[in-house]
């Protein structure tokens, strides 16, 4: 799927018609009927008060798949030939795309952060511990919400995989001109998006970020299904134990539903 450039994002109605237009191919005369859907949606919802606000609005998918269970949306559905859900999931599934696209930046950033701590000597002994369960990291509210990573605890990370990609640590990139170690990036297993899943423990810990060479970390993002399967297959037994130390607990295949959930 590729990246839509230059969106609004304080036009999100806008930004999804063109996502249908570029990456899902449908006809303007048809965005415009499920443009259409979706205010008629809102306004049953609006009316037998399920809804205060405009769908536009939303950016959790989970809450627009439960609206597709009201009685009175499944009956015009059902009459409509699914004219209304279809939108919906359309719309489900552009929240997602803008859920990856917004990690995939939140992940450059803080391998840039993670880069000037190590060139600046900040922290070059591990220091992981395996004591205390901390408390979950900190929600940042904006447009698409985000939770805050610890750079610290990201360039922790890579030392303690010794600056070697944890799929292969054969996989050499080139020298980082700032670290003069072998540059990898690091990655969240359990991506930071799940956070609101863990209310109890913080899933920002060494045991759950992941150095990973550059073709990897693309890969784990954007590669076909069963790539992405055998990396996780191996991530998760290397930090499953880990994890459970940090009060962290997740199957394997619910770790491939986060990944495989758009």
């Amino acid at each position: 799927m590729k990246k839509i450039e230059n969106l609004k994002n304080d036009d999100v109605e806008a930004d999804f018609a063109k996502w249908l237009l570029l990456n899902r191919g449908i006809k303007e005369v048809t965005i415009k009927k499920y443009l259409g859907a979706i205010r008629t949606v809102e306004n049953i919802l609006n009316s037998n008060e399920h809804l205060t606000t405009k769908i536009f609005e939303i950016s959790d998918p989970e809450l627009i798949e439960s609206f597709k269970n009201n009685k009175e949306v499944q009956e015009i559905d059902k009459r409509g030939n699914r004219m209304y859900t279809v939108p919906l999931n359309h719309y489900i599934k552009f929240l997602y795309y803008l859920k990856e696209i917004n990690e995939e930046s939140l992940d450059d950033q803080l391998n840039r952060e993670v880069e000037d701590i190590l060139m600046n000597n900040e922290l070059r002994k591990p220091t992981l511990k395996r004591s205390k369960i901390s408390t979950p990291t900190e929600m940042f509210v904006t447009k698409t919400n985000y939770y805050k990573r610890n750079p610290i605890k990201a360039a922790n990370a890579l030392i303690l995989a010794n600056f070697n990609c944890e799929i292969a640590s054969e996989h050499k990139t080139f020298t980082s001109r700032k670290t003069g170690e072998n540059f990898v990036e690091a990655h969240h297993l359990i991506p930071m998006n799940q956070q609101k899943n863990y209310l109890e423990v913080n899933i920002d810990v060494e045991e759950n970020i992941i150095a990973l060479c550059p073709n990897c970390h693309r890969m784990i993002h954007s590669g076909k299904d069963f790539e992405v399967s055998t990396m996780l297959n191996k991530l998760w037994q290397m930090r499953n134990e880990g994890l459970i130390e940090k009060g962290v607990n997740i199957s394997l295949n619910k770790l491939k539903k986060m990944y495989f959930e758009e």
